[in-house]
């Protein structure tokens, strides 16, 4: 839902931006703890290899984040590098729409 949103970015002004990105903060900060709770619940008996799987993937889209932007920036500059990331968010929620919450479910029983 936020791919428009971060693809708006270079259009908007300094305060606006900083309020879009505050609230794009808050949802994609929002879905860490889901998934190290449904890899804990995958993983009943591996509780904190499941957590350091999610938390190791999570840090690791973060550290490689800013310097794949910086080189994005440095060679197609920052209106690009704002649509390249609303098309990868996109990508990645379309991914994730097949999975049902029932469907979770199930493979835990």
């Amino acid at each position: 839902l936020f791919a428009p949103v971060i693809a708006l970015f270079p259009q908007v002004g300094s305060g606006t931006g900083l309020l879009l990105a505050f609230a794009a903060g808050i949802g994609f900060a929002a879905v860490v703890p889901v998934t190290t709770a449904l890899a804990q619940r995958l993983m009943p008996s591996r509780t904190s290899l499941a957590s350091g799987l999610m938390l190791g993937g999570a840090w690791s889209v973060g550290m490689l984040g800013p310097v794949l932007a910086q080189i994005s920036i440095a060679r197609l500059g920052i209106d690009q590098t704002f649509y390249i990331v609303a098309v990868a968010l996109a990508v990645s929620g379309l991914l994730a729409l097949p999975i049902r919450g029932q469907t979770i479910v199930d493979s835990v029983d």
